[in-house]
């Protein structure tokens, strides 16, 4: 078996849990490596907890929210080393257009969308996510870790088996809601 770019693969299966800015970058981080990967994401997009969701069992941002980070922090490594430190090549002009037509400081509408456009799509990671798919247990045995996997969907489960697992879901991957005397009235 090869990479996409034709060289082999050396590390066998990783699982990466999570298709946030984090588990994005790692999945393509593995591929890069030679690793056979495939991403699982309870979501039916990719973007973690900036893709919005009224399921109040996710941690989900506000619609209303805005990102106190800057756009260009957002963006992969690799698209923020061609901004910062070359006008040439492809990469740099596909890059730069990826953040162009977005607020600096963005909605998590922009952040998901910018996340699917400019990093899922733009390396082609949608191909290695397995979305819907929410990881229960990952029991390791003898090198192997044994993920059981249910649809978020159908409710039906599967177990898969890994040589590695990259957990990228996150410190606030289950909502917390505070409950307190007269809440009704807030």
């Amino acid at each position: 078996m090869t990479t996409a770019d034709g060289r082999p693969v050396v590390g066998g299966r990783v699982a990466v849990i999570g298709a946030d800015p984090q588990g994005l970058m790692m999945l393509k981080a593995l591929r890069e490596d030679g690793y056979n990967v495939t991403a699982y994401e309870r979501r039916d997009r990719v973007g973690g907890l900036w893709a919005y969701t009224e399921n109040t069992s996710y941690t989900t941002a506000l619609q209303s929210t805005r990102a106190n980070i800057r756009k260009f922090t957002c963006a992969s490594r690799t698209t923020q080393f061609h901004i910062a430190d070359t006008d040439e090549g492809p990469d740099a002009a596909a890059c730069r257009s990826g953040l162009i037509g977005y607020n600096t400081h963005m909605t998590p509408q922009e952040l998901q969308e910018f996340m699917q456009e400019s990093n899922a799509k733009y390396f082609d990671l949608l191909k290695d996510i397995s979305f819907c798919r929410e990881v229960q247990e990952y029991p390791a045995e003898r090198r192997t870790w044994l993920l059981d996997i249910e649809s978020t969907e159908d409710g039906k489960s599967e177990t898969v088996q890994y040589g590695k697992v990259a957990f990228c879901t996150g410190p606030q991957h289950k909502a917390v809601a505070p409950t307190f005397e007269d809440q009704d009235k807030f």
